[in-house]
């Protein structure tokens, strides 16, 4: 599952891998292509599938923000999608979900009681439902915009996009980790290659957690000038044409991070 951004509207896509490579894309069977959805996250035991959506509310109103919807995976396949509840919803935007084994969920938002712009917030899964959400505070959050978290399976690391003095690009990704006393210690520049000159966000964790998956809009190299259409063509359908594409790079790099930040 994967969203696709086009003509200022949001898709959600899904395409499976089997013994002949990748299918072709199609809509998630659940989503509604009439109305902007994107970001889906898949929970780590697979039975909930959360997204953010400007789908018709439960009583019929269409709003004019996003919110936080998830629908459940069933043995028939996948059913009825459900808006979180309040407090997790509110009358401001929610984008990018992303949960613990333990339910704990983290998010974007531009609510009050931030540090300026977009801020990650966090709630508590507390075997019923979710507590008050909570800014995550200045170890994460600055007076500048964060978003498009990812929150390590155990809790013990949090990456996220950010706009901040001391970017590699335009929007870098960032990753803090937790200390001994269970607090995030201040997050850092996650660096290069995983940034590059452009904007790179939207991160995402393999299941097997050995992949870390991230959008950018980098293009590799130069190359040699098409010398006819069918190559200039191939070039901007292609994975180097700069438009958002999905990169990848060794999950690895969050351990060496990690024994840079907390050993320091």
């Amino acid at each position: 599952f994967y969203s696709l951004w086009e003509r200022s509207h949001g898709y959600l896509l899904t395409r499976s891998e089997g013994p002949d490579g990748w299918s072709e894309p199609e809509f998630a069977p659940f989503s509604l292509p009439e109305y902007p959805e994107l970001e889906p996250f898949v929970s780590h035991d697979g039975a909930w599938l959360y997204f953010i959506s400007k789908r018709p509310l439960p009583d019929g109103t269409e709003p004019a923000k996003f919110n936080l919807w998830r629908v459940p995976k069933t043995a028939a396949g996948w059913g009825s999608p459900e808006m979180l509840p309040e407090p997790v919803t509110s009358e401001h935007d929610e984008f990018y979900p992303s949960l613990t084994t333990g339910g704990d969920i983290y998010f974007t938002s531009d609510r009050p009681g931030g540090l300026g712009g977009e801020d990650i917030w966090w709630a508590e899964w507390t075997g019923e439902s979710w507590a008050e959400p909570e800014n995550l505070g200045p170890a994460v959050n600055s007076p500048g915009p964060e978003f498009n978290s990812l929150i390590a399976p155990d809790g013990s690391w949090l990456i996220f996009g950010s706009v901040r003095e001391g970017d590699v690009g335009r929007g870098d990704m960032h990753i803090a980790f937790r200390g001994p006393d269970g607090d995030f210690v201040p997050a850092v520049n996650m660096g290069e290659p995983v940034n590059s000159s452009t904007l790179d966000y939207c991160p995402a964790l393999s299941p097997d957690g050995s992949i870390l998956f991230f959008t950018s809009n980098r293009v590799p190299g130069s190359g040699p000038k098409p010398a006819a259409f069918a190559e200039l063509e191939a070039v901007m359908t292609g994975p180097s044409n700069g438009r958002d594409n999905i990169w990848w790079v060794s999950a690895e790099v969050i351990e060496q991070l990690r024994q840079q930040v907390l050993e320091e």
